[in-house]
This record gives C-alpha cells, sequence and structure tokens, in this order.
C-alpha cells in the first residue's frame, strides 16, 4: 500500500515559552548605541565616559559585552550602572539581563526584576516583556495570575514584536486567557506585518482554516512562502504542503520535495517523513527505497508516530 504524504499544517515549531533576555528594541538600542567610529580610540571614549558622558559609558559597557577577547562582564555591569545612575533605561535593562543570566554577578531574579522594573518606569517596553514573562514563569516577580496578559497587551501595545507574537499565541492556544481567535489573528497580524517568521506562519495556518476570520487558503499558502524564505521550518513544511496539494492553483511535486528537504534538513521530522514517502513513492524524486528509510528512520528517531508505524511494518496508511 501506498504511504500519503501527511498534509496538515503546523502553526507553532518553536516552544511555546519565549525566553527572557535582550529584547527586540533594546536589541536595536544595544546595536545603535555600541556603533562606533573606527577612528575613535578606546582609549577616547574611556576618558569621556570617565568624564560623565552616559552615551560613552553605554558604549563602553557595550563593547564589554561583546563576544571576543575583550569580553567582560563585570566591565560591562560597571559601566552600565553609571549610564544608569544618570537615568539610561536601556543600561537598567541590560543590568537586569545580566543579573538574570548569571553574567558578571550572581544570577538574582529578584535584582533582574528590579533592575526591569526601574526600565520600564524610564519607558522600556522590552523590560516589560520581560517582566511578564517572569511573572508567569514565577521567577522574582511578585504578581497575579492577569498580570503576564496585562503586560504582554501594554508592550503589545507599544509595538513591541515579541509581545504581539507571544499574545497571538496565547490567545491561539489560550494559554493563560481565554481562546480567541479573532484577537490571536489580530495580534499575530501586528507581528506578520512586520515579516515576523513565526507570527507570518502561524497567521497562514488560521487563515488557511477561517479561524478568527475569512478562508483564504491561497493567501495563506502567499504567506507560508513569505515565511518560508526567511529559513523556518515549520513555514517551509507548510509551504510544501500548499505546493504537493496544489493549493496553488496545481501540484508541484517537485517544489514540494525542495520545501520539504529544506525544513527536513532542519530536523523538521514531519517534513523528514513526507520526504522519505516522496523518495519511496517517486513523486517529485527519482524513487529510492534507501534514502526513504534513512528520511522515515529520521522522523521516527524525533518522535513521529507515523514513521514509526512505518518501520513497525504496519499496513494502516497514516492520516491525510
Amino acid at each position: 500500500m501506498r504511504f500519503v504524504v501527511i498534509l496538515f499544517l503546523v502553526i507553532f515549531s518553536a516552544p511555546a515559552g519565549a525566553d527572557v533576555g535582550m529584547g527586540d528594541a533594546a536589541a536595536a538600542a544595544l546595536a545603535a548605541k555600541a556603533a562606533r567610529d573606527d577612528a575613535a580610540s578606546l582609549a577616547a571614549l574611556e576618558r569621556a565616559a570617565e568624564g560623565g558622558d552616559v552615551d560613552a559609558q553605554f558604549r563602553l559597557g557595550a563593547l564589554y559585552l561583546e563576544s571576543g577577547p575583550r569580553q567582560n562582564f563585570s566591565e560591562a555591569m560597571r559601566w552600565f550602572r553609571r549610564a544608569s545612575d544618570q537615568g539610561d533605561a536601556v543600561a537598567a535593562y541590560n543590568i537586569g539581563v545580566l543579573y538574570l543570566q548569571g553574567n558578571g554577578v550572581d544570577p538574582n531574579d529578584e535584582a533582574a526584576a528590579e533592575w526591569f522594573f526601574l526600565a520600564w518606569a524610564r519607558g522600556s517596553v522590552d523590560a516589560r516583556y520581560n517582566l511578564a514573562h517572569m511573572c508567569a514563569r514565577g521567577r522574582g516577580v511578585a504578581c497575579d495570575r492577569r498580570d503576564p496578559i496585562n503586560w504582554l497587551i501594554e508592550a503589545a501595545e507599544r509595538g513591541h514584536l515579541g509581545a504581539q507574537r507571544d499574545l497571538g499565541r496565547r490567545y491561539y492556544e489560550g494559554d493563560g486567557v481565554a481562546r480567541d481567535g479573532v484577537k490571536a489573528r489580530k495580534w499575530l497580524g501586528e507581528a506578520a506585518s512586520r515579516d515576523d517568521a513565526h507570527a507570518l506562519n502561524a497567521l497562514g495556518v488560521m487563515m488557511a482554516a477561517g479561524d478568527g476570520g475569512a478562508r483564504d487558503s491561497r493567501a495563506a499558502c502567499a504567506i507560508f512562502e513569505k515565511a518560508a524564505k526567511q529559513g523556518l521550518d515549520a513555514a517551509q513544511y507548510n509551504y510544501g504542503n500548499c505546493l504537493f496539494s496544489g493549493t496553488m492553483g496545481r501540484k508541484d511535486a517537485l517544489g514540494a520535495v525542495d520545501w520539504f528537504r529544506r525544513a527536513a534538513e532542519q530536523g523538521f521530522a514531519q517534513a523528514q517523513f513526507n520526504l522519505g514517502v516522496a523518495y519511496r513513492n517517486g513523486d517529485g524524486v527519482a524513487r529510492d527505497e534507501r534514502l526513504a528509510l534513512t528520511w522515515i528512520e529520521e522522523a521516527a528517531k524525533r518522535g513521529h508516530e507515523p514513521a514509526k508505524e512505518y518501520l513497525r511494518g504496519s499496513s494502516a496508511s497514516p492520516p491525510r
């Protein structure tokens, strides 16, 4: 019996919880402030910092964060503290990250939270985002069960990409809030409008299913393609499904196999299985039992049940 390529869509391939750490806006601010004139020597920067120039103090702290022989978290902390003493919000935020990650100091969630609250009071939306996740995980923040969602909403409304994406996921899954497809689609749409690959993929799944709004499979496939070209494995797999099923107008098995391969090479189990099935059946590639078995075994190693079933020699076909 011919095994059938699985054509269900995958919405979130990344872990549900976002990492607490350097946020979108803060990372951009760090990069911008750390940018330096190559003609300016470190000694000149140090003189300016010692003289009380807050921007020089921040830039010096940023230099000591950079990987390489100059990296020195203790020095980074020292200069960020001096910049923070003059009211720099991103410096305060970065001190919180150093405490959270235990770089240059002993890990201390409570101290990290205090610095994030200070940074938030000075306008750091990244700090609010981190506080929301610390609250949700019970890490160093006294809060009630509604605070994580409320704080994420505050950050999302102020344009924080990670918060917009995370709110979309939470409303989609009903994680800490009542499931709401309309709100999920709204916040994923906000993040997708900024070309975030995870949000694009998730929004595509919702559009394909008509979840939270109108159903439009062709538009969903166009969105998957956009995210797939950014290298997201789930989107590569989903776009491969679009091509294999003919959703774009006609079946393109050759194109589907190419996208399944890209996702499979990143370790995406569904794509590995589909690629193996394509080699077994000769869909888009020449039949090759050895390669078929290799990819199906890879999928089975990652816990893919249809792949395990195939290897057990079951005659039952996997779900369509």
